[in-house]
């Protein structure tokens, strides 16, 4: 009776451990596979990459049309301006006829900007933080009397020369950045794509908006 009773706990036991075995085994399967059709699935975007937007994106968002801009001597962002601020007019031909005065909008602006350099400005670059970052008295004597490309300290320049706030859209990288230049010479601040669409929808004076791409400012001027 013993050796029946010994037998038969030793069938339960081995029943056991092979059901345990087996469930180990239908787990594992369940995990491989589910593993498998994870891996199937296709990468999601994070909510952050899905809210990027390209430069180009946001003129259009924005209802702002990017005009052809003259390069003539460097002066895209006087021309720029001249149109956002509707001086001239934005065909090409009234870029053409208007070279002399984008020379003197770049005067202009030179000298309000050596105006109001600190003195370290003479011998020191600007540092992060300041308006005049990355320049020099130097700097920007050789960018004037070189014609060459105007930087954003040029942008505070037209911003306190005009009293008009400057809205810029970068365009060189592919993630979206929109600058605001305030007159003041306040160091110019990033703002969010709805702080833009406010500014944009303002009943208010609207502010000059200017694209940024490699080498060249271009004109955004607003559509209807």
């Amino acid at each position: 009776m013993g050796s029946n009773s010994e037998a038969a706990s030793r069938e339960e036991s081995a029943e056991s451990n092979g059901c345990e075995e087996l469930a180990a085994a239908e787990r594992a399967a369940a995990i491989d596979a589910a593993s498998h059709k994870r891996r199937e699935k296709p990468l999601r975007l994070s909510p952050l990459a899905k809210r990027r937007k390209s430069g180009q994106q946001a003129t259009t968002e924005l209802r702002l049309k990017d005009v052809w801009t003259s390069g003539f001597h460097f002066n895209c962002l006087a021309f720029s301006i001249m149109m956002a601020t509707k001086q001239i007019g934005a065909s090409k031909a009234a870029q053409q006829e208007t070279r002399q005065q984008s020379d003197e909008e770049r005067r202009l602006t030179h000298e309000a900007i050596l105006q109001q350099l600190p003195p370290e400005a003479a011998e020191h670059e600007g540092e992060n933080g300041v308006w005049w970052c990355g320049q020099t008295v130097a700097k920007l004597t050789t960018i004037f009397e070189e014609q060459g490309f105007m930087s954003e300290a040029h942008v505070h320049g037209f911003a306190n020369r005009l009293q008009r706030t400057i809205i810029v859209i970068d365009a060189r990288e592919d993630a979206l950045v929109i600058t605001e230049y305030i007159p003041g010479y306040a160091v110019a601040r990033q703002i969010s794509m709805r702080e833009a669409r406010e500014r944009r929808e303002s009943e208010q004076q609207q502010p000059l908006w200017l694209l940024m791409s490699p080498s060249h400012w271009s004109a955004l001027l607003p559509e209807a």
